[in-house]
Protein backbone atom coordinates (compact mmCIF):
# COMPACT_ATOMS: atom_id res chain seq x y z
CA UNK A 1 0.00 0.00 0.00
CA UNK A 2 1.19 3.30 -0.67
CA UNK A 3 2.13 5.80 2.00
CA UNK A 4 -0.16 8.92 2.75
CA UNK A 5 2.01 12.01 2.21
CA UNK A 6 1.39 13.97 5.44
CA UNK A 7 2.75 17.72 6.07
CA UNK A 8 1.34 21.23 6.26
CA UNK A 9 -1.23 22.47 4.15
CA UNK A 10 -0.74 25.84 2.52
CA UNK A 11 -4.43 26.75 2.38
CA UNK A 12 -5.43 25.96 6.10
CA UNK A 13 -2.00 25.97 7.45
CA UNK A 14 -2.24 23.00 9.44
CA UNK A 15 0.56 21.00 10.13
CA UNK A 16 0.06 16.93 9.91
CA UNK A 17 -2.80 16.37 7.61
CA UNK A 18 -3.01 14.31 4.59
CA UNK A 19 -1.67 15.89 1.10
CA UNK A 20 -3.10 15.41 -2.11
CA UNK A 21 -2.17 16.12 -5.97
CA UNK A 22 -3.34 19.74 -6.87
CA UNK A 23 -3.37 21.07 -10.21
CA UNK A 24 -2.03 24.79 -10.07
CA UNK A 25 -3.40 25.37 -13.04
CA UNK A 26 -7.15 23.48 -12.96
CA UNK A 27 -6.48 20.06 -15.27
CA UNK A 28 -10.01 20.59 -17.40
CA UNK A 29 -8.07 23.91 -19.02
CA UNK A 30 -5.39 21.54 -19.63
CA UNK A 31 -3.18 22.29 -16.91
CA UNK A 32 0.01 19.59 -15.90
CA UNK A 33 1.26 21.56 -13.15
CA UNK A 34 0.71 19.73 -9.69
CA UNK A 35 1.97 20.57 -6.44
CA UNK A 36 1.27 18.63 -2.76
CA UNK A 37 1.08 20.94 -0.25
CA UNK A 38 -2.66 21.30 -0.41
CA UNK A 39 -4.74 19.38 2.09
CA UNK A 40 -7.18 16.64 0.96
CA UNK A 41 -10.44 18.20 2.37
CA UNK A 42 -8.96 21.71 1.37
CA UNK A 43 -8.57 20.40 -2.51
CA UNK A 44 -11.89 18.55 -2.72
CA UNK A 45 -14.22 20.72 -0.52
CA UNK A 46 -12.17 24.68 -1.36
CA UNK A 47 -10.59 24.31 -4.11
CA UNK A 48 -12.11 21.99 -6.21
CA UNK A 49 -15.41 22.71 -4.89
CA UNK A 50 -15.64 26.78 -4.82
CA UNK A 51 -12.51 28.72 -6.39
CA UNK A 52 -11.64 25.99 -9.66
CA UNK A 53 -15.09 26.49 -10.76
CA UNK A 54 -15.04 30.04 -10.77
CA UNK A 55 -12.02 29.92 -13.44
CA UNK A 56 -13.45 27.04 -15.49
CA UNK A 57 -16.87 27.90 -15.75
CA UNK A 58 -16.20 31.58 -16.44
CA UNK A 59 -18.06 32.63 -19.14
CA UNK A 60 -14.89 34.96 -20.55
CA UNK A 61 -13.15 31.63 -20.32
CA UNK A 62 -15.41 29.42 -22.43
CA UNK A 63 -15.74 32.06 -24.77
CA UNK A 64 -12.39 32.32 -25.62
CA UNK A 65 -11.62 28.43 -25.37
CA UNK A 66 -14.58 28.16 -28.24
CA UNK A 67 -13.90 30.64 -30.37
CA UNK A 68 -10.32 29.76 -30.45
CA UNK A 69 -10.60 25.83 -30.15
CA UNK A 70 -8.40 25.24 -27.57
CA UNK A 71 -9.64 22.13 -25.85
CA UNK A 72 -9.22 21.01 -22.51
CA UNK A 73 -7.21 17.90 -20.68
CA UNK A 74 -9.96 15.32 -22.39
CA UNK A 75 -9.65 17.07 -25.85
CA UNK A 76 -13.32 18.27 -24.88
CA UNK A 77 -14.41 21.75 -25.31
CA UNK A 78 -17.08 23.89 -23.73
CA UNK A 79 -19.74 25.73 -25.54
CA UNK A 80 -21.16 28.82 -24.26
CA UNK A 81 -24.19 28.78 -26.26
CA UNK A 82 -25.13 25.03 -24.82
CA UNK A 83 -27.81 26.62 -22.42
CA UNK A 84 -31.14 26.52 -24.57
CA UNK A 85 -32.65 30.38 -25.15
CA UNK A 86 -35.69 31.32 -25.65
CA UNK A 87 -37.15 33.59 -28.57
CA UNK A 88 -39.79 36.68 -28.88
CA UNK A 89 -42.25 33.80 -29.69
CA UNK A 90 -41.77 31.62 -26.78
CA UNK A 91 -40.01 28.38 -28.44
CA UNK A 92 -36.70 27.71 -26.72
CA UNK A 93 -33.50 26.48 -29.05
CA UNK A 94 -30.25 25.70 -28.87
CA UNK A 95 -27.10 25.59 -31.15
CA UNK A 96 -25.18 22.82 -33.02
CA UNK A 97 -22.09 23.65 -34.81
CA UNK A 98 -20.97 21.74 -37.81
CA UNK A 99 -17.11 20.58 -38.75
CA UNK A 100 -16.92 24.17 -40.68
CA UNK A 101 -17.92 25.98 -37.38
CA UNK A 102 -21.00 27.01 -38.55
CA UNK A 103 -23.66 27.60 -35.84
CA UNK A 104 -27.64 26.76 -36.09
CA UNK A 105 -30.12 27.37 -33.91
CA UNK A 106 -32.64 24.40 -33.27
CA UNK A 107 -35.89 23.92 -31.99
CA UNK A 108 -35.40 22.60 -28.25
CA UNK A 109 -38.54 19.81 -28.08
CA UNK A 110 -40.83 20.95 -25.34
CA UNK A 111 -44.60 19.97 -25.77
CA UNK A 112 -46.84 23.20 -25.43
CA UNK A 113 -50.03 21.51 -23.62
CA UNK A 114 -54.06 23.22 -23.72
CA UNK A 115 -56.36 21.89 -21.07
CA UNK A 116 -59.92 20.91 -20.53
CA UNK A 117 -61.97 22.70 -17.47
CA UNK A 118 -61.31 19.47 -15.16
CA UNK A 119 -57.41 19.21 -16.23
CA UNK A 120 -57.43 17.06 -18.67
CA UNK A 121 -54.81 17.45 -21.93
CA UNK A 122 -57.12 18.48 -24.73
CA UNK A 123 -54.35 19.31 -27.28
CA UNK A 124 -50.64 19.70 -27.69
CA UNK A 125 -48.42 21.28 -29.89
CA UNK A 126 -44.69 19.69 -30.59
CA UNK A 127 -42.42 21.50 -31.92
CA UNK A 128 -39.45 19.73 -33.60
CA UNK A 129 -36.85 19.72 -36.27
CA UNK A 130 -37.37 17.87 -39.65
CA UNK A 131 -34.08 15.68 -38.62
CA UNK A 132 -35.89 15.11 -35.67
CA UNK A 133 -38.59 13.42 -36.38
CA UNK A 134 -38.54 9.74 -34.85
CA UNK A 135 -37.33 11.01 -31.63
CA UNK A 136 -40.55 13.38 -32.36
CA UNK A 137 -42.83 10.48 -32.81
CA UNK A 138 -41.44 9.04 -29.16
CA UNK A 139 -42.06 11.78 -27.57
CA UNK A 140 -45.88 11.67 -29.13
CA UNK A 141 -45.90 8.29 -28.12
CA UNK A 142 -45.40 8.64 -24.41
CA UNK A 143 -47.49 11.64 -24.05
CA UNK A 144 -50.66 9.59 -25.16
CA UNK A 145 -49.68 6.24 -23.10
CA UNK A 146 -49.26 8.62 -19.89
CA UNK A 147 -52.43 10.91 -20.66
CA UNK A 148 -54.12 7.25 -21.12
CA UNK A 149 -55.21 8.44 -24.53
CA UNK A 150 -56.84 6.65 -27.54
CA UNK A 151 -54.17 7.06 -30.59
CA UNK A 152 -57.24 6.65 -33.20
CA UNK A 153 -59.46 9.39 -31.56
CA UNK A 154 -56.56 11.37 -32.18
CA UNK A 155 -56.47 14.23 -34.87
CA UNK A 156 -52.89 15.08 -36.46
CA UNK A 157 -52.37 18.09 -38.36
CA UNK A 158 -48.74 19.10 -39.18
CA UNK A 159 -47.29 22.35 -40.49
CA UNK A 160 -44.22 22.19 -41.91
CA UNK A 161 -42.27 26.37 -41.22
CA UNK A 162 -39.28 28.08 -42.36
CA UNK A 163 -38.48 30.87 -40.41
CA UNK A 164 -34.85 32.76 -39.87
CA UNK A 165 -34.43 32.96 -36.34
CA UNK A 166 -32.27 35.25 -34.27
CA UNK A 167 -30.57 34.14 -30.35
CA UNK A 168 -29.41 37.42 -28.33
CA UNK A 169 -27.18 36.08 -25.81
CA UNK A 170 -26.74 38.11 -22.32
CA UNK A 171 -23.64 36.71 -20.09
CA UNK A 172 -23.06 38.08 -16.40
CA UNK A 173 -19.30 38.40 -16.15
CA UNK A 174 -18.55 38.66 -12.52
CA UNK A 175 -15.05 39.82 -12.94
CA UNK A 176 -14.07 39.50 -8.56
CA UNK A 177 -14.83 36.07 -9.53
CA UNK A 178 -12.52 35.03 -12.33
CA UNK A 179 -9.82 37.05 -10.50
CA UNK A 180 -10.07 34.86 -7.27
CA UNK A 181 -10.04 31.47 -9.84
CA UNK A 182 -6.60 33.41 -11.35
CA UNK A 183 -5.13 34.15 -7.80
CA UNK A 184 -5.38 30.80 -6.58
CA UNK A 185 -2.67 30.10 -9.08
CA UNK A 186 -0.46 32.64 -8.64
CA UNK A 187 -0.77 31.85 -4.88
CA UNK A 188 0.11 28.26 -5.19
CA UNK A 189 2.87 29.08 -7.67
CA UNK A 190 4.38 31.48 -5.17
CA UNK A 191 4.39 28.58 -2.37
CA UNK A 192 6.38 26.28 -4.97
CA UNK A 193 8.68 28.86 -5.67
CA UNK A 194 9.44 30.42 -2.21
CA UNK A 195 10.01 28.46 0.90
CA UNK A 196 7.37 29.35 3.68
CA UNK A 197 5.64 32.03 1.52
CA UNK A 198 2.25 31.10 3.05
CA UNK A 199 3.05 31.59 6.29
CA UNK A 200 4.59 35.57 5.45
CA UNK A 201 1.99 38.02 6.43
CA UNK A 202 0.32 38.72 2.74
CA UNK A 203 0.19 34.49 2.08
CA UNK A 204 -1.58 34.33 4.99
CA UNK A 205 -3.92 36.94 3.88
CA UNK A 206 -4.37 35.27 0.17
CA UNK A 207 -4.89 31.61 1.67
CA UNK A 208 -7.18 33.42 4.02
CA UNK A 209 -8.86 34.57 1.08
CA UNK A 210 -9.27 31.28 -0.84
CA UNK A 211 -9.83 29.36 2.10
CA UNK A 212 -12.70 31.55 2.24
CA UNK A 213 -13.99 31.26 -1.44
CA UNK A 214 -14.93 34.95 -1.34
CA UNK A 215 -14.79 36.89 -4.83
CA UNK A 216 -15.49 40.41 -2.47
CA UNK A 217 -11.94 40.10 -0.65
CA UNK A 218 -10.27 40.62 -4.24
CA UNK A 219 -9.98 44.24 -3.88
CA UNK A 220 -7.89 43.32 -0.61
CA UNK A 221 -5.15 42.43 -3.38
CA UNK A 222 -3.33 44.92 -6.04
CA UNK A 223 -4.07 43.50 -9.31
CA UNK A 224 -2.74 44.84 -12.87
CA UNK A 225 -4.36 44.11 -16.00
CA UNK A 226 -2.03 45.75 -18.16
CA UNK A 227 1.43 43.71 -17.63
CA UNK A 228 0.81 41.58 -20.96
CA UNK A 229 3.12 44.24 -23.34
CA UNK A 230 5.52 44.36 -20.88
CA UNK A 231 6.20 40.72 -19.67
CA UNK A 232 6.40 39.72 -23.71
CA UNK A 233 8.97 42.57 -23.94
CA UNK A 234 11.27 41.58 -21.19
CA UNK A 235 11.10 37.50 -22.34
CA UNK A 236 10.25 37.96 -25.91
CA UNK A 237 13.68 37.20 -26.66
CA UNK A 238 13.46 33.69 -24.95
CA UNK A 239 10.39 32.75 -25.39
CA UNK A 240 7.97 31.84 -28.17
CA UNK A 241 4.35 34.02 -27.14
CA UNK A 242 2.93 33.23 -30.69
CA UNK A 243 1.60 29.90 -29.28
CA UNK A 244 -1.88 30.53 -27.69
CA UNK A 245 -1.65 26.94 -26.87
CA UNK A 246 0.75 27.51 -23.47
CA UNK A 247 -0.19 28.84 -19.90
CA UNK A 248 2.73 30.67 -18.47
CA UNK A 249 3.35 31.95 -15.07
CA UNK A 250 5.97 34.34 -14.00
CA UNK A 251 7.43 35.45 -10.64
CA UNK A 252 9.40 38.03 -10.36
CA UNK A 253 11.15 41.02 -8.15
CA UNK A 254 10.36 44.63 -9.15
CA UNK A 255 11.98 46.73 -7.42
CA UNK A 256 11.35 45.32 -3.56
CA UNK A 257 7.90 44.01 -4.80
CA UNK A 258 7.56 40.69 -5.57
CA UNK A 259 5.10 40.33 -8.29
CA UNK A 260 3.48 37.01 -9.71
CA UNK A 261 1.62 37.27 -12.70
CA UNK A 262 -0.41 34.50 -14.93
CA UNK A 263 -0.78 34.16 -18.32
CA UNK A 264 -3.10 32.30 -19.43
CA UNK A 265 -3.69 31.06 -23.19
CA UNK A 266 -2.07 34.40 -23.70
CA UNK A 267 -4.97 36.00 -23.43
CA UNK A 268 -5.83 37.00 -19.83
CA UNK A 269 -2.62 38.34 -18.44
CA UNK A 270 -3.41 39.26 -15.03
CA UNK A 271 -0.40 40.86 -12.56
CA UNK A 272 -1.01 40.20 -8.39
CA UNK A 273 1.49 41.97 -6.12
CA UNK A 274 2.35 39.17 -3.67
CA UNK A 275 5.10 40.81 -1.55
CA UNK A 276 4.68 44.64 -0.92
CA UNK A 277 8.31 45.02 0.50
CA UNK A 278 10.85 41.81 -0.12
CA UNK A 279 14.77 41.58 0.43
CA UNK A 280 16.25 41.87 -3.01
CA UNK A 281 18.22 38.51 -1.89
CA UNK A 282 14.74 37.16 -1.34
CA UNK A 283 14.45 34.99 -4.65
CA UNK A 284 15.31 34.11 -8.33
CA UNK A 285 12.83 35.77 -11.09
CA UNK A 286 11.16 32.18 -12.09
CA UNK A 287 8.79 31.19 -14.80
CA UNK A 288 6.91 28.63 -16.18
CA UNK A 289 5.52 27.16 -19.37
CA UNK A 290 2.64 24.82 -19.05
CA UNK A 291 2.36 23.18 -23.01
CA UNK A 292 -1.39 21.90 -22.98
CA UNK A 293 -0.70 20.26 -26.99
CA UNK A 294 2.68 18.72 -25.35
CA UNK A 295 1.22 17.54 -22.08
CA UNK A 296 3.91 19.02 -20.25
CA UNK A 297 5.69 21.52 -18.32
CA UNK A 298 8.65 23.41 -17.33
CA UNK A 299 10.05 25.32 -14.24
CA UNK A 300 13.24 27.63 -14.63
CA UNK A 301 14.79 29.95 -12.69
CA UNK A 302 15.22 33.26 -15.39
CA UNK A 303 18.98 31.83 -15.58
CA UNK A 304 18.31 28.61 -16.39
CA UNK A 305 16.12 29.90 -19.25
CA UNK A 306 18.14 31.88 -20.84
CA UNK A 307 20.68 28.77 -20.84
CA UNK A 308 18.54 26.23 -22.01
CA UNK A 309 17.68 28.24 -25.19
CA UNK A 310 21.01 29.89 -25.59
CA UNK A 311 23.54 27.55 -27.76
CA UNK A 312 27.44 28.46 -27.31
CA UNK A 313 28.52 29.37 -30.62
CA UNK A 314 31.57 32.25 -30.02
CA UNK A 315 34.18 33.01 -27.19
CA UNK A 316 36.35 36.08 -27.96
CA UNK A 317 39.19 38.22 -25.84
CA UNK A 318 39.65 41.59 -26.15
CA UNK A 319 43.04 42.32 -25.53
CA UNK A 320 45.24 45.18 -24.13
CA UNK A 321 44.99 48.19 -26.23
CA UNK A 322 46.98 50.08 -23.94
CA UNK A 323 50.09 47.35 -24.25
CA UNK A 324 49.60 46.47 -27.75
CA UNK A 325 48.46 50.19 -28.90
CA UNK A 326 49.47 51.05 -32.33
CA UNK A 327 50.79 47.47 -32.76
CA UNK A 328 51.12 44.62 -35.08
CA UNK A 329 50.74 42.21 -32.63
CA UNK A 330 47.51 43.31 -31.54
CA UNK A 331 46.07 43.07 -35.39
CA UNK A 332 47.58 39.62 -35.48
CA UNK A 333 46.61 37.92 -32.03
CA UNK A 334 43.69 35.02 -32.16
CA UNK A 335 41.23 36.20 -30.52
CA UNK A 336 39.61 32.63 -30.21
CA UNK A 337 40.12 30.40 -27.85
CA UNK A 338 41.99 28.05 -30.37
CA UNK A 339 45.67 29.33 -29.28
CA UNK A 340 45.92 29.16 -26.09
CA UNK A 341 46.88 26.88 -23.15
CA UNK A 342 44.14 24.85 -21.93
CA UNK A 343 43.60 22.47 -18.66
CA UNK A 344 42.66 18.57 -19.43
CA UNK A 345 39.03 19.44 -19.89
CA UNK A 346 39.58 21.68 -22.68
CA UNK A 347 39.01 24.76 -21.27
CA UNK A 348 41.44 27.86 -21.17
CA UNK A 349 43.24 28.49 -18.20
CA UNK A 350 43.22 32.23 -17.13
CA UNK A 351 46.48 33.54 -14.91
CA UNK A 352 47.98 35.84 -13.56
CA UNK A 353 51.96 37.07 -14.11
CA UNK A 354 53.27 33.78 -12.17
CA UNK A 355 50.49 31.02 -12.03
CA UNK A 356 46.73 29.91 -13.41
CA UNK A 357 44.36 31.69 -11.39
CA UNK A 358 41.47 29.22 -12.77
CA UNK A 359 39.51 27.53 -16.21
CA UNK A 360 37.76 30.83 -17.85
CA UNK A 361 34.47 29.56 -16.57
CA UNK A 362 35.59 29.54 -12.94
CA UNK A 363 36.80 32.95 -13.16
CA UNK A 364 34.26 34.23 -15.32
CA UNK A 365 31.44 33.11 -12.76
CA UNK A 366 33.32 34.60 -9.71
CA UNK A 367 33.09 38.31 -10.92
CA UNK A 368 31.11 40.53 -9.55
CA UNK A 369 27.93 41.66 -11.18
CA UNK A 370 29.08 44.87 -12.10
CA UNK A 371 31.96 43.63 -13.95
CA UNK A 372 29.43 41.47 -16.35
CA UNK A 373 27.17 42.92 -19.05
CA UNK A 374 24.80 41.46 -21.38
CA UNK A 375 23.13 42.64 -23.85
CA UNK A 376 20.42 41.28 -26.28
CA UNK A 377 20.19 41.82 -30.24
CA UNK A 378 18.35 40.21 -32.64
CA UNK A 379 19.02 36.14 -32.35
CA UNK A 380 21.80 36.58 -30.45
CA UNK A 381 22.89 37.29 -26.39
CA UNK A 382 26.02 38.57 -25.97
CA UNK A 383 27.76 38.48 -21.97
CA UNK A 384 30.52 40.87 -21.97
CA UNK A 385 32.92 39.92 -18.81
CA UNK A 386 35.38 43.25 -18.24
CA UNK A 387 38.24 41.61 -15.95
CA UNK A 388 41.11 43.43 -13.57
CA UNK A 389 44.34 44.70 -14.63
CA UNK A 390 46.65 41.67 -14.54
CA UNK A 391 44.68 38.49 -16.15
CA UNK A 392 46.04 36.95 -18.94
CA UNK A 393 46.14 34.53 -21.11
CA UNK A 394 49.26 32.03 -22.66
CA UNK A 395 50.10 31.42 -26.21
CA UNK A 396 50.31 27.76 -26.57
CA UNK A 397 53.39 28.05 -29.20
CA UNK A 398 55.62 30.84 -27.47
CA UNK A 399 54.63 29.96 -23.66
CA UNK A 400 53.52 34.19 -24.00
CA UNK A 401 51.66 35.76 -21.38
CA UNK A 402 49.00 38.23 -23.14
CA UNK A 403 47.18 40.56 -21.16
CA UNK A 404 43.12 41.11 -21.77
CA UNK A 405 40.78 43.48 -20.88
CA UNK A 406 37.67 41.71 -21.71
CA UNK A 407 36.19 38.57 -22.63
CA UNK A 408 33.06 38.57 -24.27
CA UNK A 409 30.52 34.95 -24.46
CA UNK A 410 27.73 35.39 -27.62
CA UNK A 411 25.34 32.54 -27.63
CA UNK A 412 22.55 32.29 -30.21
CA UNK A 413 18.71 32.20 -28.91
CA UNK A 414 16.45 29.82 -29.62
CA UNK A 415 13.36 30.68 -28.37
CA UNK A 416 11.42 28.44 -26.03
Amino acid sequence: MKDKSIGHCILCHKDDVELSKEHVIPQSMGGYYCINNVCKECNSSILGAKVDPMLINHIVVQLMRYSQKLQGYKGSLPSPFAKPEQSSDGTKYYVTEDKDGKLTPKIQIIPKYKYTENGQVRSFTLPFNVEDRKKADKIVKRILEKNEIDKSKVVKEEKMLQKKVTLKYQFDVPLKDFYLGILKIAYEYTCDCIHNYEKSPNGQQISNILSEANPKRIDEISISNNVKDTIEKIFGDYIDFSASNRHYLFLLQCKDKLICVVNLYRTFCIGFIMNEKIDRTYINNYVLINDIEKHRFEKFSLEELITKVSRLDETSFVFSKKQYKGSQKLKDLDRTNKSYIKNHDGYVLLMNSKYPIGTMPEYLSSLDNKYIKSTVAGNWYTTRYFLPKGVFVMQESTKELIPIDEIQIKSKITKY
